[in-house]
């Protein structure tokens, strides 16, 4: 699964990429901390936010073309 300091691309059918690096995980979820957001994004998500997103919430897609 997932460890503290992956990188992860967040919401990735997004139109716009944003990343993280996890800071914590535990039982109940992951704690992602939001390192890069395409400027064109006008989210509420900016570098430096922390999300827990609980593990009902979370799925890992693994990108092989990235390997």
């Amino acid at each position: 699964m997932v460890k503290v300091g992956d990188r992860l691309q967040l919401w990735p059918k997004d139109k716009y990429p944003k990343y993280g690096i996890v800071r914590e995980t535990s039982s109940r979820g992951v704690v992602v901390e939001i390192t890069e957001v395409d400027p064109r994004d006008y989210t509420r998500y900016k570098p430096g936010h922390v999300i827990t997103f609980p593990w009902s919430h979370f799925r890992v897609v693994f990108n092989v073309d990235k390997l």
